[in-house]
């Protein structure tokens, strides 16, 4: 090959190099190429209105002490963790994270009294809607609603009779701590 500029022969194995610094970015270029962050897409954050430290008290004229709930964002955004404590000594702990594969949210929850309840299920209408399996007849239902004012409702319900009926188990309102709700 007889490849010349301004009248001296070019290699071979220079031009080759040329081309190769034309294709491949500048190690600047690849710094700055910030790789895809897992869990990062819309369906991931439809239940961060929840994320929080709260004061949980039961809808209605409730005098008991408030109890406790930190909500917080973990593993890099693929989880929400729940960290929930009352006066009296009740607590439980849960998992929330969103199945891109199944295309729902699923919730293992686990209290000091070893009841667990695993929940899946997704937003409907604005809230965070999550159902277990039924076991038998019985199951279990949870909702939460964001409100305009900052408080969180989470509706705790369960049927006996395969969900043909409904009785509550739990009514509370979140308000963030500090707040002077």
């Amino acid at each position: 090959m007889n490849l010349s500029s301004k009248g001296k022969p070019v290699s071979v194995l220079t031009l080759a190099l040329c081309c190769a610094l034309l294709v491949v970015p500048s190690a600047g270029a690849q710094a700055d190429a910030k790789p895809a962050r897992p869990c990062s897409s819309p369906a991931y954050r439809q239940f961060d209105f929840w994320i929080g430290d709260w004061d949980v008290r039961r809808v209605g004229n409730d005098e008991r002490p408030p109890a406790h709930n930190r909500i917080s964002s973990v593993q890099g955004g693929c989880v929400i963790l729940e960290e929930y404590d009352t006066p009296g000594g009740y607590t439980g702990i849960s998992i929330s994270y969103y199945d891109s594969a199944a295309g729902r949210w699923s919730q293992t929850w686990m209290d000091n009294q070893g009841v667990p309840i695993l929940h899946s299920g997704g937003v409907r209408d604005g809230s965070m809607v999550l159902v277990d399996d039924p076991s038998g007849s019985s199951i279990n239902r949870t909702t939460w609603t964001p409100h305009k004012d900052g408080t969180v409702r989470q509706h705790w319900e369960k049927s006996d009779d395969g969900g043909k009926s409904w009785s509550t188990l739990f009514d509370g309102i979140y308000h963030r701590r500090g707040s002077s709700d």
